[in-house]
């Protein structure tokens, strides 16, 4: 910010500039006031050239003594000087003063001030600015209101028919040397380029000010995007976590021992400070070692199955002629964390669960000594422990545990009851009618075609002889959303799919024309919810070809009914919002284990053994 601005002239030589100078109409005009004021020359009339005593034509002998007067030079001076009387600046108008200043030398003051000289319009222009030590013209003499009162009121209008000839002599800055700013003296060159670059600068400014404001625009927006998308996906598939699902490390703990004097072995942390490298407990870790050399391995199921399938146990060899597993001959715990996660990937990687504990086909690098008895049997297996972790039961996963899962000590199962009020269907917001349909199958194996047919024959039909539009088909398995696309295929419905392997711009397209009514059927498959947690808008019709693995997916879904469809109307010919809603899921008994999360244990058990095979519940 600048403080203030001190005008310094150029230099001695010509301390200050160029005289104003009188037009030839207002040297005659000065004339005939000062003849006026003076009382010499009859008092005759302002307004005529020649009266007042021709004091114009007549000199000094006509108007006052010579003291009175001074002589002033002309620009183009040469023959002869004009001789003009002093005048009273405070009886002249407003428009005709000019600033006083003084052409003494020694008057360094006033040196200081006089950096160029601004009369008339420029003055007004400048509105209420003083340099620093700026004194005032005029010191107030020349005030509008302190004219004399004898002087005759026709002044003024005779001042109107007088023609504006002054000059204007406007601030000069070549003839500066330096300004003074904030106490420090500045060349006008550098004050130039100090202003050139502080509007770059103040440019720039604006520039990252504006970047800015996008940037926390778009992370404002972003932040609520990853909001409405829950807590759990955040956990898993958030910005800032790496959710490659292809990896595997080896980390091998190594104890920190010493040999003694006595030649007994000793913790080097017994001693005090812990080595470099060491935990608590004095054990080294190296973390990415070989598996061969590795006390623990950390890897996901597919990392895992491509470092088996090759003959680099590392993953990073292309033979896939001979699978090298003996590295995974010696496992006495696996853990299997987050399956139900696994289950939205692909379960089939987990059978290299069936790797695990054979015999080594390579025995060079073995050392038997160290080797226990039932290894060495081929009994590896049966002295493993598995720990499969899930969030809900499925069986799937339930048929991997009883699979791999081989221990002398036999196996635990640990599954939670889902009391009727702490059911997921007690979440749904919306009201809406619920109705649950039992299709009847009598295998495992028949469940999906039987669920398919059920479909095709009394579900399907009624869609396209009602011509119902917005209706969402929520299809948990991507194998059975194959076999009811190819239906509708068949069937030539007017339907769009979102799916886990959809372009974005496909889905973009296909949830606009469903919420616009020109597309009347969309598939959603669970796994394209799970990845994405898309917010599909404009359903007034739900169909749960099969229940959701995760609870918490039944509420969430139902609760986008009518959503985007509030006072929107539908070709126009009327409301859609009034339409009734209205939500249909599809179950075996062999869903026991999705049923009783969502509906509860109590109900689940009354639901499959029950002779009725259709159940209503409202929200």
């Amino acid at each position: 910010m600048i403080a203030a601005i001190e005008w310094i002239p150029a230099g001695r030589a010509n301390p200050t500039p160029t005289k104003y100078e009188y037009s030839r109409a207002e040297r005659d005009f000065l004339a005939r006031v000062t003849a006026a004021q003076s009382g010499e020359g009859g008092g005759g009339d302002l307004a005529a050239p020649g009266g007042g005593g021709d004091a114009a034509n007549n000199g000094p002998d006509a108007a006052g003594s010579d003291e009175e007067w001074e002589v002033m030079e002309q620009e183009g001076g040469g023959e002869g000087k004009t001789k003009l009387p002093k005048v009273d600046l405070a009886s002249l108008p407003a428009d005709l003063r000019m600033d006083e200043y003084s052409d003494d030398d020694d008057d360094e003051d006033k040196e200081k001030d006089v950096g160029g000289l601004l009369v008339g319009k420029d003055a007004e222009m400048m509105g209420d600015f003083q340099p620093n030590n700026a004194v005032e013209p005029n010191n107030g003499e020349g005030d509008h209101d302190d004219h004399d009162d004898d002087s005759d009121s026709e002044d003024e209008d005779d001042l109107a028919d007088i023609p504006d000839t002054r000059e204007y002599m406007p601030l000069d800055l070549k003839g500066l040397q330096s300004l003074g700013i904030g106490g420090q003296n500045y060349s006008v060159e550098d004050l130039q380029n100090m202003t050139l670059n502080n509007q770059h600068d103040l440019d720039n400014d604006l520039d990252d000010d504006e970047e800015e404001e996008d940037a926390d625009a778009k992370k404002a927006r972003r932040a609520s995007v990853l909001k409405q998308k829950g807590a759990e996906w955040n956990e898993l598939f958030a910005d800032d976590i790496n959710s490659d699902d292809d990896f595997k490390m080896g980390m091998s703990l190594t104890p920190n021992v010493v040999k003694t004097a006595g030649g007994k072995k000793k913790s080097k942390h017994a001693g005090g400070k812990n080595a470099a490298g060491a935990g608590a407990s004095g054990v080294n870790v190296k973390l990415f070692a070989e598996f061969y050399r590795s006390d623990i391995i950390f890897a996901s199921p597919l990392g895992l199955k491509m470092a088996t399938t090759s003959n680099n146990p590392d993953g990073d060899g292309d033979d896939d002629e001979e699978a090298d597993v003996d590295f995974l001959s010696s496992i006495d715990i696996c853990l299997v964390a987050r399956s139900d996660v696994l289950l939205m990937q692909n379960w089939d990687h987990l059978s290299v669960l069936s790797s695990l504990n054979q015999q080594p086909k390579k025995i060079s690098d073995i050392d038997f000594s160290r080797v226990r008895n039932y290894f060495l049997n081929g009994q590896g297996a049966n002295w493993r422990q598995l720990i499969v972790v899930s969030k809900f039961t499925d069986p799937y996963i339930l048929s991997t545990f009883r699979r791999h899962s081989k221990n002398v000590e036999g196996q635990l199962r640990i599954r939670r009851k889902v009391p009727a009020d702490d059911a997921s269907i007690c979440d749904v917001m919306v009201r809406v009618k619920q109705v649950f349909q039992r299709v009847t199958c009598g295998t495992v194996s028949e469940a999906a075609a039987n669920r398919l047919r059920y479909f095709s024959d009394h579900v399907l039909p009624k869609l396209i002889r009602l011509n119902q539009k917005h209706t969402l088909i929520y299809i948990p398995s991507y194998f059975d959303f194959i076999a009811v696309r190819n239906l509708l295929l068949k069937r030539e419905a007017n339907f769009v799919s979102v799916t886990e392997y959809a372009r974005v711009s496909e889905v973009s397209r296909g949830r606009a024309r469903f919420l616009q009514g020109r597309k009347s059927i969309m598939l959603y498959t669970g796994r394209a919810h799970f990845f994405l947690r898309h917010k599909i808008k404009g359903a007034r019709h739900i169909i749960f070809f099969g229940l959701p693995e995760y609870a918490e997916f039944y509420p969430a879904v139902i609760d986008m009914l009518n959503d985007g469809l509030s006072n929107m109307g539908d070709d126009g010919d009327e409301d859609v919002s009034r339409a009734p809603m209205s939500c249909l899921s599809l179950f075996t008994k062999f869903d026991a284990h999705q049923l009783e999360r969502v509906v509860g244990t109590p109900h689940t058990e009354r639901m499959i053994k029950s002779d009725k095979h259709s159940y209503l519940f409202c929200s």
